[in-house]
């Protein structure tokens, strides 16, 4: 019998399946079993193994029941040229096996994920649940994060009560946080702090501006970038500033700034502290037009996820005004050559709005336009 049934076709060629997934006696030999034992195969959530659960996720083939007797009178044919005589019916009856033991395995898999997306779900609300808890204003950005850790914990196999313990102590953790930079002072108490950053030359700015960094690098380590620059703007950090806590240019956008001119000289050798004296603007040239033109292109070029409130402040120092940036920047978005991510998007309004709003504004008031 045993010789015999060495003689069988493979019956995964039947299926075109892998002929190493099955065991190819499990089917009973010679003779069908007529209620075959279904295994369903691949290694499925029966036992833990360690902490993370695991089951097979691999679909196997199935084939139409309108061919089962087609592909047995073929299987059969196989055997009998084997020197193994079945039946058109017995091969039938093997063919029809296979299709159903494939289709229980096929149903056991989707019955597995649908379990495991609905543990994910009940693990990412407790994740939300967690730091709802403690931080009754907290933004859906920060509830996303949570959802995320919950479920990750679930994947990495810990229980309920691990996951819950450790959502809390996070959500604790990051509520400290938030506190603590809220309760910060406030960016500037005077007009001078104010006309000293935007000149460049506050010494005690740019130490705050320098702890700050540090106070806000427990929120950024958790990905709450958005979180941080609000609490910094109700801090009362002009855009410019927050971006230069949270972010940095790439070296991409460096290195091309290394290269472009120097186009400050053009402003006439404008006082800002002389308030009597007109302010004079002489416009790009040709040629510097096309530079800056070509430029912006080369940033996007060698680091397209640059930070555009950054990149503006950049050129600035260069002696690029912001509307000229603006300008630029929106003739290469319309040339199709300059494409803007999520972010970059989000930031194109303040791009369309001088920096230092409270100065621009100031100096407007007694007769200065602009920066």
């Amino acid at each position: 019998m045993a010789n015999q049934s060495s003689k069988l076709p493979k019956v995964s060629s039947f299926f075109d399946e892998d002929p190493l997934s099955y065991d190819e006696n499990s089917l009973g030999g010679n003779v069908p079993n007529e209620n075959p034992k279904i295994k369903p195969q691949g290694k499925l959530n029966k036992k833990i193994d360690a902490k993370k659960p695991t089951f097979s996720r691999e679909k196997l083939p199935v084939i139409d029941p309108v061919d089962v007797d087609r592909l047995g009178a073929q299987y059969a044919e196989q055997a009998r040229q084997n020197g193994n005589p079945i039946s058109d019916e017995q091969g039938a009856l093997i063919i029809g096996q296979r299709n159903t033991q494939n289709i229980q395995h096929n149903n056991y898999v989707d019955s597995q994920e649908t379990a495991q997306r609905a543990r994910q779900a009940h693990y990412g609300e407790i994740g939300k649940a967690a730091i709802g808890d403690v931080y009754k204003d907290v933004s859906k950005d920060v509830l996303d994060i949570f959802q995320k850790e919950g479920q990750s914990l679930y994947d990495e196999g810990y229980d309920e009560a691990e996951i819950s313990k450790r959502l809390n102590e996070k959500a604790a953790k990051i509520r400290n946080d938030v506190v603590s930079l809220e309760g910060r002072h406030k960016a500037r108490s005077n007009a001078r702090s104010y006309i000293g950053s935007f000149l460049g030359t506050s010494k005690s700015q740019e130490k705050n501006i320098e702890d700050m960094r540090g106070a806000v690098k427990p929120l950024l380590d958790e990905g709450l970038y958005d979180v941080t620059r609000q609490i910094l703007g109700n801090l009362e950090y002009e855009r410019e500033e927050i971006e230069s806590i949270v972010s940095n240019l790439g070296e991409g956008s460096k290195k091309e700034l290394s290269s472009f001119p120097d186009l400050k000289k053009r402003r006439g050798g404008w006082d800002p502290l002389n308030f009597e004296q007109k302010f004079d603007h002489t416009p790009l040239n040709e040629n510097q037009q096309q530079q800056l033109d070509q430029s912006i292109l080369n940033v996007f070029e060698n680091d397209p996820s640059t930070n555009l409130i950054l990149l503006r402040k950049a050129y600035e120092d260069k002696g690029v005004r912001w509307d000229e940036f603006s300008d630029s920047l929106k003739k290469g978005i319309a040339s199709g050559k300059i494409k803007l991510n999520d972010e970059q998007q989000r930031a194109t309004k303040d791009i369309d709005e001088p920096p230092m709003k409270f100065l621009h504004a100031l100096f407007h008031t007694i007769g200065l336009k602009g920066r």
